[in-house]
């Protein structure tokens, strides 16, 4: 089903890869570096898709950064990760450390997590719970705080999490962790945003949901 590819773009910057997006960029006023690091080992067109979609999510809501990270469940084969930041040589799947609270007392994590840690205890914690925890999970999905997530003909289950980046710090960072079922596969997806800001069309709201 997936060509077996595995492309890495490590520090790879924007404008350079891409110099025909520069004008526009100018043009608007907002011409800033952006990293992108990106691990694809299934069809090169669907990772492509996955990072303009993180990347337009990134500028859209104003953000550091982000990360998202889909992995095959049966043999947990990351498929595609990817990091996006403003910050100069950095990457949100290796580099990114935040002591989530509102995902802990699932994954019974302790201390400090990259996506790539919480992605991995998400995986191996719903191999090992109960059908109750399972039903919770897709619940949050159905009518919960991931309802936005909602499809009628694939059947999604998660958290949403969104936690202050650390004690002092009224910054925080926006998480959801799950997994779903299509054409007999089950996956798990984890996506990430550093400092959100509010939109109107989230009634100025910058938390996961």
């Amino acid at each position: 089903m997936y060509r077996a590819q595995a492309i890495v773009f490590r520090r790879m910057n924007v404008m350079k890869k891409l110099p025909w997006v520069l004008i526009p960029l100018l043009l608007t006023g907002c011409a800033h570096k952006t990293e992108t690091y990106e691990i694809c080992n299934m069809s090169l067109t669907v990772c492509q898709k996955q990072t303009t979609v993180l990347k337009e999510t990134v500028k859209k809501f104003k953000t550091r950064g982000g990360a998202l990270v889909l992995i095959n469940m049966g043999d947990k084969t990351v498929l595609n990760a990817v990091s996006v930041s403003k910050h100069k040589n950095y990457d949100y799947i290796q580099d990114y450390l935040y002591r989530p609270k509102n995902i802990s007392p699932w994954l019974h994590h302790k201390g400090r997590a990259n996506p790539q840690q919480l992605i991995a205890d998400y995986v191996d914690f719903v191999q090992s719970t109960d059908d109750e925890t399972l039903r919770k999970l897709r619940l949050n999905v159905v009518k919960g705080n991931a309802r936005k997530l909602y499809m009628k003909d694939v059947k999604a289950s998660g958290l949403t999490s969104t936690d202050y980046k650390s004690a002092k710090s009224k910054e925080i960072v926006t998480t959801f962790v799950g997994h779903f079922a299509t054409a007999n596969q089950q996956y798990a997806l984890l996506t990430l945003l550093d400092e959100p800001k509010g939109l109107d069309s989230t009634f100025c709201f910058n938390s996961s949901g």
